[in-house]
């Protein structure tokens, strides 16, 4: 998604304040204030945390996104399950795409926007190893796809654990790299590249920083 900010704001804006708003009493991330667009539903059971915000995506004839629904909040109601709240204006037709967000510390756009993308990658190659199949290079990437497949990378020995950023799988690695809101020089000086920790790690904290 080659997006800018303000297309991130106006296409996602919601969905990023959504997921900012779990840390609005965390003292180590900035969240400006934000405000949390949706109520948390009066029937989740669990912490604030337990839910999934997902958003889905409409794609025009070359690719490039049309349309976005509204915020779907996906929450347990009791053990082993769960329910879906819509919020929002959806097109009248089935989306080509679907972004799943656990509450995350992203707290500019540009960051965000390049997790979401991440996303769609491993929700890629969940769809290959669900079919039994191995994935093309760029899509043997570690972290988390779909959701319903991180239940079963976690519930049945058959899987590796692709969800995991840290999972030891051949051939995989986690290559979330995103556009950071700092400059290069300050990311050069966040960066030792004979250290054997993960770039991701390195610089993780400038994700939630302004």
């Amino acid at each position: 998604m080659a997006l800018s900010s303000d297309e991130i704001e106006e296409l996602f804006g919601d969905l990023l304040a959504q997921s900012l708003s779990h840390y609005r009493d965390d003292p180590n991330v900035d969240t400006a204030g934000v405000s949390r667009p949706f109520d948390l539903p009066a029937d989740k059971i669990g912490t604030d945390d337990a839910v999934l915000y997902k958003q889905e995506l409409y794609l025009d004839d070359a690719g490039d996104i049309e349309a976005v629904s509204g915020v779907l909040i996906t929450y347990y109601v009791a053990r082993g399950e769960r329910t879906t709240v819509r919020h929002g204006e959806t097109p009248d037709r089935d989306p080509d795409a679907c972004v799943e967000v656990s509450p995350a510390p992203f707290v500019a756009p540009e960051p965000f926007r390049d997790y979401l993308v991440y996303n769609l990658r491993c929700q890629i190659r969940d769809c290959y190893v669900g079919m039994g199949l191995e994935p093309p290079e760029t899509y043997k990437v570690l972290g988390p796809g779909q959701y319903r497949f991180t239940g079963k990378y976690q519930h049945f020995d058959c899987y590796p654990k692709y969800y995991d950023k840290d999972a030891a799988i051949p051939g995989y690695s986690h290559d979330f790299v995103p556009e950071l809101p700092i400059s290069d020089a300050e990311l050069g000086g966040l960066v030792d590249p004979t250290s054997e920790t993960s770039l991701y790690d390195q610089i993780k904290g400038a994700l939630f920083s302004r």
